[in-house]
């Protein structure tokens, strides 16, 4: 597959950009990103390149403003957190939502204004908690219109759309690379493409990561950038541009593959409940998909139901799914190319 271009920085080095803010478009779903740091703006730009605007008088629904220094630790913050975690301490007052994160980050949400602000003197952490942020608040935005995102691989094959439901770390970015390079596939999402009511999936592509050890072969550098997690380890990231010409818009959905490890691939049609555990976790509880507790979860009673609306949205979609998609249990062997073969033989023959 041939490159479209080649990017020429990364988030270890400070790119020239002329371009002070970036607009990204997300089915719908606006946002404006302001940030002197021309390495994080770079880096988001690359992230959602396929949803980036070029339009700078569109109206947005959220401004996200980020800080590249340490935050003012002198600030009071009020009373007792409406949220804890291992990772931060959330605070409510006036209807503003304020985070002070462990790792000397902070953020602050005013929703009656649609700006959320990030402050951290670590680049690399102000990049990830920008882009979780980003997908979180999109996220929800979509939930609420009936669009829901689902933790799986989304593919098409001849006009039919396809989801493979595997564990993170399970394979799903490897296996769609193998698909664009080597079959007539086409790829919504690696991790987590979008779905409508009716049962249709979306594209929502976004940079493909990598286990740092995974071989990259054939993929110019200029494509590649590392990517430090604070948890997970080191990954390698490939820019949507790499396999922009894979991407497709939209397809019904045909077939839900549930994914498990084995000696070898395989596939064999399953039962409707063997598919509700994992519909219920992928889907309606959103497992994998990025939904940041510290912007969502709130405590009154007009929080509590619109979580409870976006829970019956994705409900209804589950059973849309079960009641029309091909369901099947995939094995996939220890070779990319192997799994990609096993699946697009399978479709094929039942065309």
């Amino acid at each position: 597959m041939p490159p479209l271009k080649s990017p020429n920085s990364t988030l270890s080095t400070c790119a020239t950009d002329a371009v002070p803010e970036l607009y990204l478009d997300i089915h719908g779903f606006v946002v404006r990103v302001s940030a002197q740091e021309p390495a994080v703006r770079d880096g988001l730009r690359r992230d959602f390149a396929y949803f980036v605007s070029a339009g700078r008088t569109q109206e947005h629904a959220l401004h996200l403003r980020l800080f590249y220094r340490p935050p003012e630790r002198r600030k009071r913050w009020p009373g007792l957190p409406a949220l804890t975690t291992r990772d931060y301490a959330a605070f409510d007052q006036d209807g503003i939502r304020r985070v002070r994160y462990w790792n000397s980050a902070e953020a602050e949400f005013y929703p009656r204004l649609g700006e959320l602000r990030i402050t951290c003197a670590d680049l690399p952490r102000l990049h990830e908690l920008a882009y979780l942020a980003l997908l979180s608040k999109a996220g929800e935005a979509l939930d609420r219109r009936g669009l829901h995102r689902i933790h799986a691989l989304g593919f098409e094959w001849k006009g039919a759309g396809a989801l493979l439901l595997l564990p993170s770390g399970g394979g799903k970015s490897v296996l769609a690379l193998e698909l664009a390079r080597a079959t007539e596939a086409g790829i919504f999402s690696d991790d987590t493409p979008l779905l409508t009511q009716d049962g249709r999936v979306l594209a929502f592509p976004l940079r493909w990561g990598f286990q740092h050890s995974y071989p990259l072969e054939g993929i110019p550098g200029g494509f590649v950038r590392p990517f430090l997690r604070r948890r997970h380890g080191p990954k390698h990231l490939v820019d949507i541009d790499y396999f922009r010409g894979s991407i497709r818009a939209e397809a019904p959905v045909k077939w839900l593959f549930l994914g498990r490890r084995g000696a070898r691939p395989g596939i064999e049609p399953i039962s409707r409940p063997a598919a509700l555990w994992p519909l219920a976790l992928n889907l309606v509880a959103g497992h994998g998909v990025a939904q940041m507790a510290e912007y969502m979860i709130g405590w009154s009673a007009d929080d509590l139901a619109r979580l409870a609306s976006i829970a019956r949205s994705r409900l209804a979609l589950a059973a849309t799914l079960l009641r029309h998609a091909g369901l099947c249990r995939f094995t996939l062997g220890p070779r990319a190319d192997e799994n990609a073969q096993a699946l697009t033989g399978f479709l094929r023959d039942r065309q």
